[in-house]
Protein backbone atom coordinates (compact mmCIF):
# COMPACT_ATOMS: atom_id res chain seq x y z
CA UNK A 1 0.00 0.00 0.00
CA UNK A 2 1.21 3.49 -0.76
CA UNK A 3 1.07 6.36 1.73
CA UNK A 4 -2.26 7.69 0.41
CA UNK A 5 -3.88 4.27 0.76
CA UNK A 6 -2.50 3.92 4.28
CA UNK A 7 -3.90 7.31 5.24
CA UNK A 8 -7.33 6.50 3.80
CA UNK A 9 -7.29 3.13 5.58
CA UNK A 10 -6.48 4.83 8.91
CA UNK A 11 -9.23 7.40 8.41
CA UNK A 12 -11.69 4.61 7.67
CA UNK A 13 -10.70 2.83 10.90
CA UNK A 14 -11.09 6.05 12.92
CA UNK A 15 -14.52 6.71 11.38
CA UNK A 16 -15.63 3.15 12.05
CA UNK A 17 -14.21 2.68 15.58
CA UNK A 18 -13.24 6.11 16.88
CA UNK A 19 -9.75 7.35 17.78
CA UNK A 20 -8.82 4.59 20.28
CA UNK A 21 -6.71 2.17 18.25
CA UNK A 22 -6.52 -0.53 20.91
CA UNK A 23 -10.30 -0.50 21.25
CA UNK A 24 -10.54 -0.93 17.48
CA UNK A 25 -8.22 -3.93 17.60
CA UNK A 26 -10.22 -5.54 20.43
CA UNK A 27 -13.44 -4.90 18.49
CA UNK A 28 -12.04 -6.55 15.35
CA UNK A 29 -10.86 -9.54 17.38
CA UNK A 30 -14.38 -9.95 18.78
CA UNK A 31 -16.05 -9.82 15.34
CA UNK A 32 -17.34 -12.81 13.45
CA UNK A 33 -15.65 -13.76 10.20
CA UNK A 34 -18.52 -12.26 8.19
CA UNK A 35 -18.26 -8.97 10.09
CA UNK A 36 -14.50 -8.87 9.55
CA UNK A 37 -14.97 -9.56 5.84
CA UNK A 38 -17.44 -6.67 5.60
CA UNK A 39 -15.15 -4.36 7.58
CA UNK A 40 -12.10 -5.07 5.45
CA UNK A 41 -14.15 -4.79 2.26
CA UNK A 42 -15.29 -1.34 3.43
CA UNK A 43 -11.72 -0.36 4.38
CA UNK A 44 -10.30 -1.65 1.09
CA UNK A 45 -12.88 0.32 -0.87
CA UNK A 46 -12.02 3.48 1.08
CA UNK A 47 -8.28 2.90 0.65
CA UNK A 48 -8.58 1.81 -3.00
CA UNK A 49 -6.77 -1.49 -2.46
CA UNK A 50 -7.64 -5.17 -2.33
CA UNK A 51 -9.29 -6.70 0.72
CA UNK A 52 -6.21 -8.89 1.19
CA UNK A 53 -3.98 -5.80 1.29
CA UNK A 54 -6.30 -4.19 3.85
CA UNK A 55 -6.24 -7.29 6.08
CA UNK A 56 -2.46 -7.61 5.82
CA UNK A 57 -1.92 -3.91 6.52
CA UNK A 58 -4.24 -4.05 9.53
CA UNK A 59 -2.52 -7.05 11.12
CA UNK A 60 1.10 -6.43 10.13
CA UNK A 61 1.43 -2.65 10.33
CA UNK A 62 -1.53 -0.53 11.41
CA UNK A 63 -2.36 -2.40 14.62
CA UNK A 64 1.28 -2.52 15.77
CA UNK A 65 1.52 1.26 16.13
CA UNK A 66 -0.57 1.14 19.29
CA UNK A 67 1.80 -1.19 21.13
CA UNK A 68 5.37 -1.17 22.36
CA UNK A 69 7.92 -3.27 20.52
CA UNK A 70 9.04 -6.35 22.48
CA UNK A 71 12.57 -6.17 21.00
CA UNK A 72 14.08 -4.28 23.98
CA UNK A 73 12.91 -7.21 26.13
CA UNK A 74 14.74 -9.85 24.08
CA UNK A 75 17.09 -10.74 26.95
CA UNK A 76 14.16 -11.25 29.31
CA UNK A 77 12.50 -13.55 26.76
CA UNK A 78 15.77 -15.44 26.35
CA UNK A 79 16.15 -15.89 30.12
CA UNK A 80 12.57 -17.12 30.47
CA UNK A 81 13.03 -19.43 27.50
CA UNK A 82 16.02 -21.08 29.15
CA UNK A 83 14.37 -21.28 32.60
CA UNK A 84 11.25 -23.23 31.71
CA UNK A 85 10.29 -26.77 30.79
CA UNK A 86 12.06 -28.86 28.21
CA UNK A 87 8.97 -29.24 26.02
CA UNK A 88 9.28 -26.41 23.43
CA UNK A 89 5.54 -26.10 22.83
CA UNK A 90 4.80 -25.80 26.54
CA UNK A 91 7.76 -23.47 27.02
CA UNK A 92 6.54 -21.19 24.23
CA UNK A 93 3.16 -20.80 25.93
CA UNK A 94 4.72 -20.21 29.34
CA UNK A 95 7.10 -17.54 28.09
CA UNK A 96 4.40 -15.80 26.05
CA UNK A 97 1.94 -15.71 28.97
CA UNK A 98 4.53 -14.51 31.49
CA UNK A 99 5.68 -11.70 29.21
CA UNK A 100 2.08 -10.55 28.67
CA UNK A 101 1.33 -10.71 32.41
CA UNK A 102 4.55 -9.02 33.54
CA UNK A 103 4.17 -6.11 31.17
CA UNK A 104 0.41 -5.63 31.24
CA UNK A 105 -0.31 -6.38 27.59
CA UNK A 106 1.84 -3.56 26.21
CA UNK A 107 3.03 -5.77 23.34
CA UNK A 108 1.30 -6.52 20.08
CA UNK A 109 0.39 -10.19 20.36
CA UNK A 110 1.88 -11.20 17.02
CA UNK A 111 5.09 -9.22 17.59
CA UNK A 112 5.60 -10.95 20.95
CA UNK A 113 4.84 -14.36 19.42
CA UNK A 114 7.42 -13.74 16.72
CA UNK A 115 10.06 -12.72 19.24
CA UNK A 116 9.41 -15.78 21.42
CA UNK A 117 9.51 -18.08 18.40
CA UNK A 118 12.83 -16.55 17.28
CA UNK A 119 14.30 -17.82 20.54
CA UNK A 120 12.96 -21.33 19.89
CA UNK A 121 15.80 -23.69 19.14
CA UNK A 122 18.51 -21.09 19.59
CA UNK A 123 21.47 -22.03 21.71
CA UNK A 124 21.95 -19.81 24.74
CA UNK A 125 23.48 -16.57 23.56
CA UNK A 126 26.03 -16.46 26.33
CA UNK A 127 27.97 -19.56 25.26
CA UNK A 128 30.53 -18.14 22.79
CA UNK A 129 30.52 -14.66 24.27
CA UNK A 130 31.16 -15.97 27.76
CA UNK A 131 33.92 -18.27 26.54
CA UNK A 132 35.64 -15.35 24.82
CA UNK A 133 35.27 -13.22 27.95
CA UNK A 134 36.66 -16.03 30.08
CA UNK A 135 39.67 -16.39 27.80
CA UNK A 136 40.32 -12.65 28.03
CA UNK A 137 40.04 -12.74 31.81
CA UNK A 138 42.50 -15.59 32.03
CA UNK A 139 44.86 -13.68 29.77
CA UNK A 140 45.22 -16.49 27.29
CA UNK A 141 43.11 -15.96 24.23
CA UNK A 142 43.17 -19.30 22.45
CA UNK A 143 42.07 -19.61 18.86
CA UNK A 144 41.27 -22.94 17.20
CA UNK A 145 43.88 -22.26 14.47
CA UNK A 146 46.65 -22.55 17.06
CA UNK A 147 45.87 -26.23 17.45
CA UNK A 148 46.12 -27.07 13.75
Amino acid sequence: MNSQQKLRFSLCMVQYFGPDGRAAIRAVQAMSMAQKRDLFHLASTAADCSSRQAVDYFHNTWSRQFFQSPEPFRNEVRELWQAFSADPEQRYGEVYEIMQERHGGIFHRQALRQLVLKEYGRPPKFTQTDLDALCCLLGSTVYPTEFV
